[in-house]
């Protein structure tokens, strides 16, 4: 499939389909007649599902925290450290690209087994002049996506995926201070657990003012190496 074909068949020119389409209309439709037929009986169904929806959704958060709170168990070191492949897809971020590679040259990890992407859209000369000038790591090259549409994020990490070599992947943001511990962490949990195919880390949310240092929050066990402003997502590849 080319890129073209991909643009115009990809999830983000995709339309609901005729069956979809006819769902939706016909459960409007149904709404409104019932409105019409039986106004209050109606209007006290709708406000009943949407209350119904909004406890469902706190009792749905409420067994997340819960679920957060167990402890989770050390993973040992595995015997070889896996392949780790880095991307991050920037887009006019110039100004952050400096600071962003500085993060990045303090994961702790064999640097013979990292190797990262700066995914980069051909029309940002900017970026691109940023990314150029700023000193990297070894293991951190520059992949410039090709012309094409949609210009959006997913399509620039599926292009940059075609690269990837490591038996693990994860994705930053161009804010992101990922903790230098993390991809050990999560290498060593892949090792543990043959069964898991994806990592989440936590997050923490710096804010700054005038009169203070940055603080921050985490909302996972505090074992865990946190990560600042990052989900840090990683799967196996």
């Amino acid at each position: 499939m080319t890129t073209r074909d991909a643009a115009q068949t990809g999830a983000a020119r995709r339309m609901p389909t005729l069956g979809q389409a006819i769902m939706v209309a016909s459960l409007a439709t149904a709404l409104v007649a019932a409105g019409i037929v039986w106004p209050r009986s109606t209007l006290s169904a709708s406000f009943i599902g949407i209350q119904m929806g909004f406890v469902a959704s706190a009792l749905w958060r409420a067994a997340l925290v819960i679920a957060s709170l167990r402890p989770t168990p050390s993973s040992p070191k595995p015997s070889r450290w896996p392949r780790y492949t880095i991307l991050a897809a920037l887009h006019d971020e110039a100004a952050v690209v400096p600071q962003l590679i500085q993060r990045l040259s303090k994961i702790d990890y064999p640097r013979r087994q990292l190797e990262g992407f700066l995914v980069l859209e051909a029309h940002d000369q900017a970026t691109i002049n940023a990314a150029k000038a700023a000193r990297r790591p070894s293991w951190l090259r520059i992949l410039v996506v090709p012309p094409g549409a949609p210009q959006t994020k997913p399509r620039a990490l599926n292009h940059a995926l075609a690269f990837a070599t490591g038996e693990l992947l994860t994705i930053y943001d161009a804010e992101d201070e990922p903790d230098p511990g993390q991809l050990r962490e999560a290498a060593s949990r892949f090792a543990g657990q043959p069964q898991l195919g994806c990592l989440q880390a936590p997050l923490r949310i710096r804010r700054r003012n005038a009169n203070s240092r940055p603080s921050s929050t985490a909302s996972s066990p505090s074992n865990t190496p946190p990560c600042s402003r990052s989900v840090f997502p990683a799967w196996r590849s």
